[in-house]
């Protein structure tokens, strides 16, 4: 029995231990899904890591966003911004998005990370270096901010796959599979 226990922790450990502090403690069921690197014609940006929750997956999911690089909070915003248009957002709740964005994002450095935590009944957290920055409730946003990276519409396709690797993007943004 002992040894029995000894193996599991062995192979649930690794599970854990992937899971960053601020998303540990928000929601501790969420599994590493899949992850990969935006790069932009040659330029390594960002690393990306998308988890799901372990037993609900598509209910409460998480984007994990580790810079490579420096940018200004409002050119982050101003991108997430035009990211949505792709996705056919409407032009006035984009702006009033935007407004939000602006004060949300910090500059970021080299190492920093941006993390964005969808809850159902809390809307979307975002944590800067796993510290909560601030919550936008509602589904809406929430579909339209994953769906920046997750949806079959976005403009990184390469990095939309190794994201969902071997899974489902949540329900939250397309069909069930």
């Amino acid at each position: 029995m002992k040894k029995l226990c000894c193996l599991l922790l062995f192979c649930v450990a690794p599970a854990f231990a992937e899971l960053p502090s601020g998303l540990r403690n928000l929601a501790p069921e969420l599994r590493l899904q899949g992850e990969g690197r935006m790069t932009y014609f040659g330029f390594e940006l960002y690393d990306a890591r998308l988890y799901q929750h372990a037993k609900k997956p598509g209910e409460v999911f998480a984007l994990d966003i580790q810079y490579l690089r420096n940018f200004k909070g409002q050119a982050l915003a101003e991108r997430t911004i035009t990211e949505m248009k792709q996705l056919n957002i409407p032009a006035k709740q984009r702006e009033a998005w935007g407004e939000e964005l602006l004060k949300i994002f910090p500059d970021i450095q080299p190492g920093q990370t941006l993390t964005a935590i969808h809850i159902p009944s809390q809307g979307t957290i975002f944590l800067h270096n796993q510290q909560k920055i601030a919550q936008i409730p509602g589904s809406d946003f929430a579909k339209a901010f994953f769906g920046i990276w997750l949806d079959p519409r976005t403009s990184a396709p390469q990095l939309r796959n190794k994201l969902i690797a071997n899974g489902c993007a949540p329900a939250l943004i397309g069909p069930a599979c």
